[in-house]
């Protein structure tokens, strides 16, 4: 059953290098023998990718993509030590991992733009401090944030203010113009004056007697 396991998991090219082995120890001891060293080259490469991710122009999901595929290809590469001892009381193995969680969390705030400084330093002196998920979150809902901020920046302000009054005025130095009354139509023909006609003209007809109309009449003589 273990062979069956060992040689179904392989590729078939390698599958066919060891098919003819009676046990599944000859079956591991040949593959580790054979795929079981660290590549060196590898390694360096994996090193130098956490040593050197950077954020750049990337917005804060990509550049955590970037960064957590570049931790794991190093894990694979060259695992950390970890204690086998049943008798182990100083808990090595899990001071470790929480060693190597810090050293990723320092190296992703690290490689941030220069325009989360502040966010970071925030982050910094955060007790106890935060793991890489929670940190994470924290940069999206800033990014976010200035998002948001970025698009009402923009906004023209004829439209801000169309918005909130929900009508325009038109340019603050126009004049409006009052409408002409019927009278500014009539026309007299006898007196050549705009406001009346022929009929009602205080020249032809003379002025009425009361005082108000007599005084209006005025202006005609």
């Amino acid at each position: 059953m273990v062979i069956s396991w060992l040689l179904n998991s392989l590729h078939k090219n390698v599958r066919d290098s060891v098919l003819f082995h009676t046990t599944a120890s000859e079956i591991w001891t040949e593959l580790n023998e054979r795929y079981g060293q660290t590549n060196k080259v590898r390694l360096f490469q994996a090193q130098k990718a956490v040593s050197c991710i950077s954020q750049g122009d990337q917005d804060i999901a990509n550049f955590y993509n970037i960064a957590r595929k570049a931790w794991d290809e190093l894990s694979a590469v060259g695992a950390t030590p970890r204690c086998n001892c049943s008798k182990c009381e100083c808990e090595v193995n899990k001071r470790l991992q929480n060693y190597d969680h810090e050293q990723r969390i320092i190296q992703f705030l690290m490689g941030l733009h220069e325009s989360y400084t502040v966010v970071r330093g925030n982050i910094l002196m955060m007790n106890p401090f935060p793991s890489l998920s929670q940190i994470y979150c924290i940069l999206i809902q800033e990014e976010r944030q200035r998002q948001v901020k970025s698009r009402s920046d923009f906004q023209p302000e004829g439209v801000s203010f169309g918005a909130g009054t929900g009508q325009y005025n038109g340019p603050r130095n126009s004049v409006a113009k009052k409408p002409e009354g019927r009278r500014a139509s009539l026309f007299c023909e006898h007196c050549k004056r705009t406001g009346h006609t022929m009929d009602k003209c205080y020249k032809l007809h003379g002025c009425p007697n009361n005082n108000r109309q007599a005084g209006r009449g005025r202006s005609f003589r």
